[in-house]
């Protein structure tokens, strides 16, 4: 017999007890281990004093277990070490008897050998899991490739697959002699590692808002663009596609506006180096995760560069022991025009005409009559656009030895425009790798280079594509295109024509990162780290416009433009990690550099020989203008100090200290200092809450801190000259002027910010869901102060301003159903933000001309109420309005004076939504896995100039297919087309609610990939924004450039279809 100390109840695999004993203790772990169970009491007998009496080979079969450094709860303990085995535990006193209940004798039944393998959800082996015949102490471990071999009683025995991190799962034997497992992680999440900058923490141990994405809720959705794959999946993260051409960047906020003039973007750090470059470069399959750290506590680290919130993106590594995995990502997607501007036809073209052609001078021309008898029609929208064809493919490998791992990728995306001419393609290369030198000493890199080419088409031709007649010709008799489609009216030219227009742009970057991570002697936990970054990029941007276009006329015209950036950030860090007892002390110490340099150049010329060189003819034209050349540099200068510690994995607490020095103030401004703190209390560890069975956990946070922005131009502190020219006395003479005046007091703008929240998981980890509710405010805004105009210049750079950001995010997740061969998952996240301007140039005044008021919205739009149209005269003759004719707008008299003044004016709607949510379903059955997620936008308002007349050239082109005012329909919800008043703008609701994603996808069993030689293999199809429900008129009420929608890219829905392979 041995006697050991034990402090727990049974565990829910397999132990029942006549009596519940305390289940407070936290069993404390030193390092990462493999242990036998023997090892397991002997922990236990140290840190409990309850006596245990049990047969000396009780546990010799049962296979040993992987515990994690820290702190673990022993019925999380047991789970791990009894998964599947039946017990009896009989308490008496302080002395608890463990007799094994036993299954069936092997001797009674005829056994059966089982082998098979155990991986995770993408196939890759787990090494080290426990397999046990249920009911027995008969058990095993996977080795190096996750294979495994038991000998069970009988074909209707049960496994029991247990692998720390990941939820345990029971295979029933039935018979096979052959089974593949693939287990889940764990839906509670709490041992989670989360990437939060300088290092990475488990879930449960975090004091900042943190929200991430891994891998596994990335690789499903079918994105060219890493952002546009987490929209509305984030709460807290706004994502914007103002701009649907390809690409193109989206517009990214955390938690709303914080300042006024200077960048809201949030601070991007690729694998632990800040990341100047374009989103658009990095492969969205070489990510491993992405963590947004949202609140002052998380960001601090970060300083003045984490104002606006931080996106940290983790790359992919490779994972050392294990043997090479390639795998082939491929997607070709078949993208299409979401929605078409509604335009009149030609019929309806021919009756407007004839209502207002005369009077606004534009009738139908005689080639539009010729074209009506001929049958000819065009719709010009259709003619510009295409089902345009997108490829996406990436190869990539994993692996390592001893002391090495590494991972490496090389993509092409081929991405065709909807709108003919546009085009983005992007190559890159990726190479990961990480080794370990010797038992001090780690070293690795990050290298990636991509190259992206942009074919790019001027919004002009869909500006033109909504204008024009319908009965207009697109091409001559001989196939080539028209110069003008309506020849007696030479205001615009064809679309087609502005199609052949020439614009090419190419960007190459290489990023390069090492890290050189060394084990200090004589200080147990104490280590230093060393991380160099350097991204290089050069942009080549060309454009030409052919003689035979309208912009080319006269020979033709070229430009050819370059930039060259470089950023490198050097950081110096000591890291220090121990426990002590009970407590855990995590330090991080930081000294780094950073510098970034643009140089910048350009030339245009016209006027060639021949259309043949196209802008390689720069420099041989008539007319060479327009050389320019700029260079511009910034340095960051800063130290950080973050103390985490922890105290019974009950009670953590966050301190974080920074100062930056930034070339871009002035010099009694250059430094400003940062601080943070947070706290923690993880309720559901205390005494009073261990028999509340329906919550697993319950922590409350909360958090305040100090950041800064200094996202301005260089050299705003002095004075910059220009160059120009003028005359002396009837001579030509080169003159330098001052071109703005100088601030040499300018301050960093600095942000506050509160947040409390809590976090919870209920029911058996069924409902894992937080709630965060913060308050920032941003002070010392940085504006252009506007000036009088006898002092030489209408405006400086100042900080004049103060705004507020509050709001609340909500986020649960669901396990509906949780069967062998059928799950459901649901998860929603919720998002609200208000946003108020406090202060606005040092004094509590609104700024009407820059549509700013004290106590709004920054995105209010100010301005007179249109209040639906005048039928008849009868009706104008009892209005304000008495100069107003039948069809025009009614202007609400707000303040009843009966005109239309100033006064009348009021904030008739804001363009940033009131909250976002976003929806998402995961279903599996067997081998099927069916994903939806729709994401809604409520509350937000914008003038939409698609109705509104006085954008319509005042009756010279085609017209909205809209309820306008005409003589016969005079009870109408829009004036009449020939209407022109700069006072009245249409706001429309821009509300929607849009099936983002729906993606179904099969994945072959392990004994099909085994017979065809493959790791893993999965096929899908998808779609993307198949579905809006809106109100909205306009193309998409998403992306709006300008409070415009003529002109705009088009959005595209889009279907997919795609692979992954492993070998």
């Amino acid at each position: 017999m041995r006697v050991f100390i034990f402090l727990l109840c049974t565990t829910t695999f397999g132990f029942t007890t006549g009596e519940i004993f305390s289940q407070n203790t936290k069993i404390h772990i030193d390092k990462d281990q493999v242990v036998s169970i023997d090892d397991v009491f002997d922990m236990l007998r140290e840190q409990t004093e309850y006596t245990f009496i049990y047969q000396e080979d009780l546990f010799k079969d049962v296979p040993k277990v992987q515990l994690k450094k820290g702190f673990i709860r022993a019925n999380r303990l047991l789970e791990t070490c009894f998964a599947g085995k039946d017990f009896k535990l009989d308490l008496k006193s302080n002395k608890i008897v463990i007799i094994a209940t036993g299954g069936p004798s092997s001797t009674e039944q005829q056994t059966l050998i089982i082998s098979g393998t155990v991986s995770d959800t993408d196939g890759q082996p787990l090494p080290g899991a426990s397999i046990v015949e249920k009911g027995t102490s008969h058990g095993t471990q996977s080795d190096f490739d996750g294979k495994f071999s038991i000998e069970v009683a009988s074909e209707n025995a049960t496994l029991v697959v247990s692998y720390l991190g990941f939820a345990s799962k029971e295979v029933p034997v039935d018979g096979q002699t052959v089974i593949a497992v693939s287990l889940a992680e764990d839906a509670a999440g709490l041992e989670e590692v989360i990437v939060v900058g300088y290092g990475s923490m488990k879930q449960k141990d975090l004091t900042g808002s943190v929200v991430s994405i891994s891998e596994k809720e990335l690789k499903d959705l079918p994105n060219p663009n890493i952002m546009d794959k987490v929209q509305g999946r984030l709460p807290g993260l706004t994502i914007v596609n103002s701009n649907a051409a390809p690409g193109s960047d989206p517009q990214i906020l955390i938690r709303g506006t914080n300042s006024l003039q200077a960048s809201n973007f949030p601070l991007i750090v690729l694998d632990g180096i800040p990341y100047a470059g374009s989103l658009s470069s990095i492969t969205p399959s070489d990510v491993e995760s992405m963590s947004v750290l949202k609140d002052a506590s998380a960001t601090a680290i970060y300083g003045s560069r984490g104002s606006n919130g931080v996106i940290l993106v983790t790359t992919k590594k490779g994972r050392k022991g294990l043997k090479p995995s390639i795998t082939l990502d491929s997607r070709v997607s078949f993208n299409s025009t979401l929605n078409k501007l509604d335009v009149l036809d030609a019929e309806q073209y021919v009756e407007y005409k004839g209502f207002f052609g005369e009077v606004t001078g534009f009738p139908l021309q005689p080639s539009e009559i010729a074209n009506l008898e001929a049958g000819s029609v065009s719709d010009w929208q259709d003619i510009t656009t295409r089902t345009a064809i997108q490829r996406d493919n990436t190869l990539s490998i994993r692996g390592g030895g001893e002391a090495m791992s590494y991972f490496a990728s090389a993509s092409k995306l081929d991405q065709e425009g909807i709108v003919k001419g546009s085009e983005y393609n992007r190559t890159s290369i990726r190479l990961n790798g990480d080794y370990k030198i010797n038992d001090w000493m780690d070293i690795g890199t990050q290298v990636m280079f991509s190259e992206e080419d942009w074919g790019d088409t001027p919004d002009l031709s869909q500006n033109l594509a909504t204008l024009l007649s319908p009965l207009g010709k697109p091409y001559n008799d001989d196939g080539t295109n028209t110069l003008y489609p309506v020849p007696e009216d030479q205001f615009f030219e064809n679309p087609l024509d502005i199609l052949n227009n020439y614009r090419k742009q190419v960007r190459r970057r290489l990023q390069s990162n090492f890290y050189a991570l060394i084990d200090l002697p004589y200080v147990d936990g104490l280590s230093y780290r060393l991380n160099y970054g350097r991204l290089e990029q050069r942009t080549d941007t060309d454009a030409f416009n052919p003689s035979t276009t309208l912009a080319g006329v006269g020979g033709g015209s070229a430009s050819r433009a370059y930039s060259t950036s470089i950023d490198y950030t050097v950081e110096n860090l000591l890291l220090y990690n121990r426990t002590f007892g009970d407590h855990v002390i995590d330090a991080t110490a930081l000294y780094s550099f950073q510098e970034a340099t643009n140089d910048n150049s350009s030339l245009s010329d016209s006027g060639f020989v021949t259309d043949a060189l196209t802008f390689y003819g720069v420099g041989s034209g008539e007319n060479t203008t327009n050389v320019s050349a700029s260079f511009s540099k910034r340095n960051l200068v800063s130290q950080m100090g973050r103390l985490n510690y922890g105290y019974q994995g009950k009670y953590n607490a966050t301190y974080t200290v920074r100062r930056d020095g930034s070339s871009v103030f002035g010099a009694n401004n250059k430094w400003a200092t940062f601080h943070s703190g947070a706290l923690t209390w993880t309720v559901s560890e205390e005494n009073f809450l261990q028999h509340a069975d329906w919550l697993d956990y319950l922590k409350l946070k909360m958090s305040f801190g100090m950041s800064g922005n200094q996202a301005i131009s260089p050299y705003q502190t002095g004075t910059r000259v220009r160059r120009g020219s003028g005359y002396y006395f009837d001579n030509s003479v080169t003159s330098f002027t001052a071109s703005n005046l100088a601030n040499p007091n300018l301050r960093w703008e600095s942000t506050e910010s509160w947040n409390f929240g809590l976090e919870f998981n209920l029911l058996k980890n069924r409902i894992i869901g937080s709630i965060d509710l913060y308050k920032t405010t941003s002070n010392d805004l940085l504006r252009n102060k506007s000036l009088n105009i006898t002092q030489g210049y209408s405006s400086v750079i100042s900080n004049i301003g103060s705004l507020e950001n509050k709001g609340i995010e909500v986020s649960l997740n669901g396990v509906l159903i949780d069967k062998t061969d059928f799950s459901w998952d649901a998860t929603i996240g919720f998002f609200k933000n208000k946003n108020r301007i406090l202060v606005l140039d040092g004094k509590e005044q609104d700024l009407l001309s820059d549509n700013l008021f004290i106590g709004e919205d920054i995105s209010v739009i100010f301005g007179y109420e249109y209040g639906g149209v005048y039928a008849d005269q009868e009706k104008i003759d009892s209005s304000h309005q008495p100069n107003a004719k039948p069809g025009d707008a009614i202007i609400v008299d707000v303040d009843g004076d009966g005109a239309i003044t100033p006064n009348d004016r009021k904030i008739v709607g804001r363009s940033s939504p009131d909250w976002t949510m976003g929806i998402t379903n995961s279903l599996t059955y067997k081998n099927f896995q069916l994903s939806a997620h729709i994401y809604v936008l409520e509350g937000q308002r914008e003038v939409n100039n698609f109705v509104n007349s006085r954008f319509w050239g005042e009756g010279r082109f085609n017209y909205p297919d809209i309820d306008f005012w005409t003589p016969n329909n005079t009870d109408a919800k829009y004036p009449r087309p020939v209407f022109v008043d700069d006072r009245t703008r249409i706001l429309e609701d821009r509300d929607y609610v849009r099936l983002k994603n729906i993606t179904l996808g099969y994945t072959f069993s392990k004994p099909v990939l085994d017979r065809i030689g493959l790791s893993n293999f999965r096929l899908y199809i998808a779609g993307n924004n198949l579905i809006t429900i809106t109100d909205w008129s306009g193309k998409d009420p998403e992306t709006l450039v300008d409070g415009g929608n003529l002109g705009e890219y088009p959005s595209a829905k889009s279907f997919v279809l795609g692979a992954s392979i492993g070998l």
